[in-house]
């Protein structure tokens, strides 16, 4: 990279160039300086730059003071600035200007069609000192809470997936017994059925275990008065 960029210095530093500007005497480089000398140059004024050159943000003021989106917010406050000549403007919409990488340091107002008004001081540094610390906060604040909501959908359903394992299982109840029995009776040469109600069992171990349980509740509640 060097010996090529040494190789261009080295051609245009070539004398008696064949060209219209050169006229077979001059340098590509002697060409362009006497160019530039003989040239009246235009420099923007100040002002111009500031409009051309600062970013701006259209903020509203309250009692001479306003705040900026740009420098961001730490703990919900932000950058804050103020002037006396902005006490009771009308109207209370004007257009900052400002050095992105110097918000704490004072921005220029101007109206809504583009005229200087004053130039306000950042009386409460509570926001970023720079644009682009701002905007690197609020990337990683909302990724920060998209993790989180995240986070949170992904233990709801863990913990539905662990009620649901720790939930004891369910026997579907046995159909019921039926209590007609058919009986067949011989009548010659014929065979006659007949529908009866079949006799079912007490459920005597139900019976005891309530029982059990009746008397149980009664020894206690005599414990208890006494």
């Amino acid at each position: 990279m060097v010996q090529y960029t040494e190789g261009i210095a080295f051609w245009n530093r070539r004398s008696k160039r064949d060209t219209e500007v050169c006229r077979g005497i001059l340098s590509f480089d002697d060409a362009f300086a006497q160019s530039y000398t003989e040239s009246t140059v235009r420099k923007a004024t100040a002002e111009q730059r500031h409009l051309l050159l600062l970013p701006s943000e259209a903020v509203t003021v309250s009692n001479g003071a306003f705040t900026l989106n740009a420098g961001g917010k730490i703990r919900s406050r932000r950058n804050r600035y103020y002037n006396e000549q902005l006490l009771g403007i009308k109207p209370n919409k004007i257009v900052i200007r400002f050095d992105p990488a110097a918000l704490h340091d004072s921005v220029l107002c101007y109206t809504l069609d583009g005229r200087f008004i004053c130039e306000a001081q950042c009386i409460e540094k509570s926001g970023f000192g720079d644009s682009q610390a701002a905007r690197e906060h609020d990337r990683n604040r909302t990724r920060f809470v998209k993790r989180t909501k995240e986070a949170t959908a992904a233990q709801r359903r863990m913990t539905a997936l662990e009620v649901a394992e720790l939930m004891p299982e369910t026997v579907p109840p046995a159909p019921p017994e039926s209590r007609v029995v058919e009986i067949y009776h011989s009548a010659g040469n014929t065979v006659r059925r007949v529908q009866v109600e079949a006799q079912t069992e007490p459920d005597t171990d139900y019976d005891y275990a309530f029982e059990n349980a009746v008397a149980q509740l009664h020894e206690q509640q005599q414990k208890n008065t006494i």
